[in-house]
């Protein structure tokens, strides 16, 4: 087995990120609204060098079984979470996608949903939860 995150080259050198970094947390609460396919910019950005370790969802009521959501960038709209149904409700989801997590990023991302399928529900809400570290 190889340890290839941290590289350490000597003692104590690791990046904050990875060794003794705060967690930090970018939210946001969608509120449904029979929302149509497309994508929705959320006010979650996310600073250039951290590293994302979890992305999650909580629904008050389920997004439908047939409207799929994906969590991402512009160019990337599945980064986080590829498109898929969302229907479990009252509980933490964690959908981080093993590719984009703990990787430092290049620049700042603006998180975006996007909605396809079908449309969202009439009502209900969803709080949309990423874990970071950067320092």
């Amino acid at each position: 087995m190889a340890v290839t995150e941290p590289s350490i080259t000597s003692p104590n050198q690791a990046p904050v990120s990875l060794a003794g970094g705060r967690l930090r947390v970018a939210a946001c609460i969608f509120t449904f609204a029979s929302d149509a396919q497309g994508t929705y910019a959320l006010p979650i950005i996310l600073p250039k060098g951290a590293r994302v370790w979890d992305a999650r969802f909580n629904l008050s009521a389920s997004a439908g079984g047939t409207a799929t959501l994906a969590f991402g960038i512009s160019g990337s709209t599945g980064k986080y979470r590829a498109a898929a149904t969302l229907t479990t409700t009252d509980s933490w989801v964690s959908v981080g996608l093993n590719a984009a997590m703990g990787v430092e990023l290049a620049a700042a991302e603006q998180i975006i949903m996007t909605v396809a399928a079908a449309a969202l529900p009439s009502s209900g809400r969803m709080v949309v939860l990423f874990l970071y570290s950067i320092d």
